[in-house]
């Protein structure tokens, strides 16, 4: 709690209109401070990322001590002040628009029940415009295409509903591509080296695109000259990667002996990639669903918990959480 932003005043009240913030009267902190959301650090300004995070936490928690924390009608004032007239969100006051914020305040917002026609307008096209030649998405229209993103803007579509407004076929040939036949990791962008982070960027993406649209085994022979196949399959379970090499590459070059993951081998283990390690390690057993449990790599006991692909937290814990919100009602 001691992230959250200062205390909103009876000034903060007002219904706040698009792209114009609420100004917090707290003493000490700065006129442009917004309160609602999480900064990085005690007294540090409102920020999708943290406030993305700190929801993932609260999630992980659980308790309704926890979900407690959330003032939701700030929360809500604090996403409307950072809508941007592109369709997209800025990741804090006078901050960058960007793919990445509109995947952070829509997380939060489908957790805390504040998904109002206000908040999402234009939202989806603006993630659709981020979709590359290549089939990923970019931080922003005519970027290049990158893994990070691509999860940001595909999810925020799930979020929304609005999977069918891109190209899904290129989307799913890319990320077919991006796992690397060598390694059996995932690089994060076209001719970069692989990065354990990527196991759940790219992984997850490929685990809601599979759920979304379901495919069938095939091979990957165009169906018409110029054209991109279908799909291409890695393995006969009908998944768009492969399983069981992603796993190869987290648990044996990835895994430290003395606990950790890193980014590849040669690399340092970090708290960055052991969580998102730790993440691809779960969508690459979980997804697709086998009839008899998880596809599991070495022994028994390499089995993690399933996780929801679209929030990177326990599926059970992100219901729990969307159940107890979903009993408040819609900001009016």
């Amino acid at each position: 709690a001691s992230c959250s932003t200062p205390a909103a005043t009876a000034a903060d009240a007002a219904t706040p209109r698009r792209g114009v913030t609420a100004p917090s009267a707290t003493p000490g902190f700065p006129e442009w401070r917004v309160s609602g959301g999480f900064g990085g650090g005690p007294g540090q300004l409102s920020h999708l990322a943290p406030t993305y995070a700190a929801t993932n936490a609260i999630m992980v928690i659980g308790l309704p001590e926890a979900f407690d924390l959330i003032d939701r009608e700030r929360m809500y004032r604090l996403l409307l002040s950072l809508k941007d007239h592109s369709g997209g969100f800025r990741m804090h006051v006078h901050g960058e628009v960007d793919v990445r914020a509109s995947y952070c305040a829509l997380a939060a917002a489908s957790v805390y029940n504040l998904l109002t026609d206000e908040l999402v307008e234009g939202v989806a096209e603006y993630v659709a415009r981020c979709q590359t030649y290549e089939g990923g998405f970019g931080g922003e229209p005519g970027n290049e295409a990158h893994g990070g993103y691509t999860f940001c803007g595909f999810a925020a579509l799930r979020i929304l509903g609005r999977e069918s407004m891109v190209d899904v076929d290129r989307l799913r040939y890319w990320l077919v591509q991006c796992q690397m036949q060598f390694e059996g990791g995932f690089q994060g962008r076209t001719n970069k080296l692989v990065d354990a982070c990527y196991a759940f960027w790219q992984g997850a993406c490929a685990a809601m695109v599979e759920d979304a649209f379901p495919t069938s085994p095939t091979d990957c022979a165009p169906q018409s000259p110029g054209t991109l196949p279908q799909c291409e399959l890695r393995e006969a379970s009908g998944h768009v990667f492969s399983q069981r090499a992603l796993q190869d590459y987290l648990l044996l070059c990835c895994q430290q002996i003395d606990g950790g993951i890193r980014d590849k081998p040669s690399k340092s283990r970090d708290y960055y990639h052991t969580c998102y390690g730790l993440a691809g390690l779960s969508i690459a057993q979980h997804n697709p669903p086998v009839q008899g449990g998880a596809t599991v790599v070495g022994l028994p006991e390499n089995l993690v918990h399933e996780i929801d692909p679209i929030y990177g937290v326990r599926r059970e814990k992100v219901q729990r959480a969307k159940a107890y919100f979903a009993a408040m009602p819609l900001p009016s």
